[in-house]
């Protein structure tokens, strides 16, 4: 572990301060110190419990309720980590790099996780990454980890004073009195900027997604459905999630929806409020969630205050990666063109691919979409129907209902492997058809979606397959 580093600043300013301010001053860098001290003392015990591979002094240092964003059974993925450095001959060291105090005796810490071992050939996980822990009293007030988040650290950058600006420029969000702020390193589906949220003293949080969308949010009843399955495939068994309120809802002057549902998870009663708000094809989207149910009304005035310090940057530039001439989409840097159809529209937007492109055949809610992604590696052809089921299962996350109506089929785009497959999202309100084709390009994977309404499905089908076998590589 690193000593603690007292600033310059702060032995300069102890000099010109009045005794009593001194003195209150030095109570409080010596609690801050102690502090600093006792986390950095939880990490050297994590160490040790990596080290020695010890399961049950590795879960005494994590809270009961330790998650790890999102995902459950979390005990059990911790054991199997614990073997795999094993196995591997890892050794796992933690850099406290800072410390902040948070009600109730809590402490957020960012720290870097350093994955020190053997070389070997093959994929492994990064040698490094920052994480933000969320550390509470227990028991007999020893302090454990209730919660990581794996951070961005490019994002982490743009976070000044407890605000967080877009990459593009063109919002900011900032945190509620007594929240911490973050840039998870995992985004959420498509979105092109996540921030998160987290009070240390309680399990509040707010998910605050920014993602592209093709159509206008006009239906608060589909949307509610969508919400209301995900929630009933997380939720325990023999439990039902219960739609508490649901209605119009508007902020930072945009029009959106707002939903409140209450389900049981890991056997406790949770609150989900959804505020999701547009302008033009972006989504925004505040997901905050209290637990246990009774917190949420202590919780609702930091929630209503988060979605009040959202702000939108009027002067933003716009997306500019490639070039529409017509009905021609042309992206030099990656080196490919395609044409959409006649009557087709094509808008670029911003997104955590490469490159996201829209092509809408009119009024309604079909769209196709190209996404672009640079892997670093050559995308095999082999690999493809693995990459499918994957997105597969990452979409059951949002959609759990969805099935797979056609068997994955081989062809070719520009002399690239490609394979595609149809599939449906059976949902109440919601029914949809969607065609996929992913394209093998070098280190680049191309991912082309047709979406549409079942009873639209057939006559834009022709179409779509047009659009992807107008789809070129150039110079």
């Amino acid at each position: 572990m690193k000593p603690a580093i007292v600033p310059a600043a702060l032995l300069a300013l102890a000099a010109v301060l009045p005794a009593a301010t001194r003195a209150s001053a030095a109570q409080a860098a010596t609690t801050s110190s102690a502090l600093d001290a006792e986390v950095r003392r939880f990490f050297d015990g994590l160490e040790v419990a990596f080290a020695e591979g010890d399961p049950e002094r590795l879960f005494a240092l994590l809270s009961s309720r330790f998650e790890d964003d999102f995902e459950r059974n979390g005990r059990a993925r911790m054991s199997e980590r614990l073997a795999s450095v094993a196995r591997a001959g890892d050794r796992i060291a933690f850099d406290v790099l800072r410390v902040a105090a948070a009600g109730d005796g809590a402490a957020t810490a960012i720290v870097r996780t350093r994955i020190e071992g053997p070389p070997r050939t093959g994929p492994r996980a990064a040698e490094t990454q920052v994480d933000l822990f969320v550390l509470r009293r227990e028991g007999k007030g020893a302090l454990v980890a209730a919660r990581r988040l794996g951070l961005d650290e490019a994002g982490e950058r743009r976070i000044a004073g407890g605000t967080y600006r877009a990459a593009d420029g063109s919002f900011e969000i900032s945190t509620p009195a007594g929240f911490a702020i973050a840039t998870p390193r995992r985004k959420v589906g498509t979105a092109f900027d996540t921030v998160y949220l987290v009070d240390p003293s309680s399990d509040a949080y707010v998910l605050f997604v920014a993602f592209a969308i093709p159509y206008e949010l006009d239906s608060l009843e589909t949307l509610a459905r969508l919400d209301a399955e995900k929630l009933a495939a997380l939720s325990d068994e023999g439990t039902t999630p219960r739609v508490a309120a649901e209605g119009r809802f508007s902020a930072a002057g945009l029009e959106g929806y707002e939903l409140v549902a209450q389900a049981t998870i890991g056997g406790r009663e949770q609150v989900f409020r959804r505020v999701c708000l547009q302008r033009r094809s972006t989504c925004y989207q505040f997901l905050c969630r209290s637990a246990p149910a009774e917190a949420f009304a202590r919780d609702s005035a930091s929630f209503d205050e988060a979605i009040a310090r959202f702000r939108l940057v009027e002067d933003a530039p716009p997306v500019r990666r490639g070039a529409v001439d017509g009905t021609l989409y042309r992206h030099d840097d990656l080196g490919f063109e395609i044409g959409a159809p006649a009557g087709w529209a094509i808008e670029e937007v911003r997104s955590s691919y490469s490159a996201q492109v829209f092509f809408t055949p009119g009024s309604g809610r079909a769209y196709a979409m190209l996404c672009a992604l640079e892997v670093g590696t050559a995308v095999e052809p082999e690999s493809l129907a693995a990459i499918i089921d994957e997105d597969e299962k990452e979409r059951r996350k949002t959609v759990p209902s969805i099935v797979r109506r056609s068997p994955i089929e081989t062809l070719e785009v520009d002399g690239c492997p490609a394979r595609s497959v149809v599939q449906g999202y059976p949902v109440e309100g919601f029914e949809r058809t969607a065609k996929s084709v992913y394209v093998a390009s070098g280190a680049t994977l191309f991912v082309l979606i047709l979406n549409a309404p079942p009873a639209e499905f057939d006559a834009l089908e022709p179409g779509f397959d047009a659009l992807v076998q107008s789809f070129i590589r150039t110079p």
